[in-house]
């Protein structure tokens, strides 16, 4: 595969990610409970990658061991069951593109973490960049949504998006494993447990889910999330972890072209402010220099 091909790899899985902000919105404002969206898409996600499974087989020395046990229970738990739970519920409270550009925050949540987990230093530019984000993300949070919609669901969102900042420090430690093994076990039991937590705990009657509306959660999921990832995968094993990273950074950008083409969603002064400082902390934060050896390959 050649650089220009890895290159477009990484753009379109973040089309494709990007896409799901508006749609993930236009399924939820039809009243879909939040759980079982979220557990429809990584199910939907877990068919996606143990297809690609079936045949691609990984090395015998690649597959999960007892030893990873512990580490792959932590990235279930925290990016499979607890982060889409909060971010889904604050995303049905707040504009497409505003989750689009708090996700943003995911990066400063997961070196955070990477800080105490694994004793990093923090050079100078990547503390302005943290910077640049967090003004970012605060500006975008104040440019939500007026009424309870700005309280909850930015902060929802955010907890979700520090979930998955955890999960990401998790599945580092098992990165030299399969990738799809990972993703579809995290994408199965995440479904499930979800689809469970809302049986368990909703006060409701289920939703009427007709034929169309299983089918476009099921496309989103794969495609959105479950190809989107794929291609972000091999985008990483042509063109290397950071080249793809910052193109798969421009997600936000083709989330916010998208809210407005299929929801009419207009971006505030703040939201617009926030985009811009949020941009430039994920450019510079991306562009920086690491030292051979230091970098880390995304799980």
């Amino acid at each position: 595969m050649t650089r220009a091909s890895g290159a477009v790899l990484a753009l379109v899985a973040a089309l494709f990610y990007g896409a799901s902000f508006p749609l993930a919105k236009a399924l939820l404002n039809r009243d879909l409970p939040p759980l079982i969206l979220a557990g429809g898409f990584y199910l939907a996600q877990a068919v996606v990658f143990g297809a690609i499974r079936l045949v691609h087989r990984a090395p015998i020395d690649q597959r999960i061991t007892r030893g990873d046990l512990k580490w792959l229970a932590g990235a279930i738990l925290s990016g499979g069951i607890l982060a889409p739970g909060l971010y889904f519920y604050g995303q049905k409270l707040v504009a497409a593109h505003v989750g689009s550009l708090l996700a943003t925050t995911e990066i400063i949540f997961t070196t955070a973490i990477a800080l105490w987990f694994f004793k990093e230093r923090l050079s100078r530019r990547e503390a302005v960049s943290f910077l640049l984000i967090i003004s970012g993300g605060v500006a975008v949070a104040l440019g939500g949504e007026r009424g309870e919609g700005s309280m909850w669901g930015a902060p929802l969102v955010v907890a979700g998006f520090l979930m998955w900042g955890l999960d990401n420090n998790f599945t580092t430690r098992i990165a030299h494993r399969d990738p799809l093994q990972i993703s579809m076990l995290k994408g199965l039991v995440g479904g499930l447990a979800n689809l469970a937590l809302w049986w368990a705990f909703a006060n409701e009657e289920p939703p009427a889910l007709d034929a169309g509306m299983i089918a476009a959660i099921g496309a989103v999921g794969a495609i959105c999330f479950g190809l989107s990832l794929t291609l972000f995968i091999y985008s990483m094993r042509s063109i290397g972890a950071s080249r793809s990273a910052a193109l798969f950074g421009t997600n936000p950008a083709f989330a916010v072209v998208l809210s407005f083409a299929l929801l009419a969603e207009t971006p505030n002064g703040w939201a617009i402010a926030g985009g811009i400082f949020v941009t430039a902390g994920v450019a510079s934060y991306l562009t920086r220099k690491v030292k051979p050896g230091a970098e880390r390959t995304p799980g």
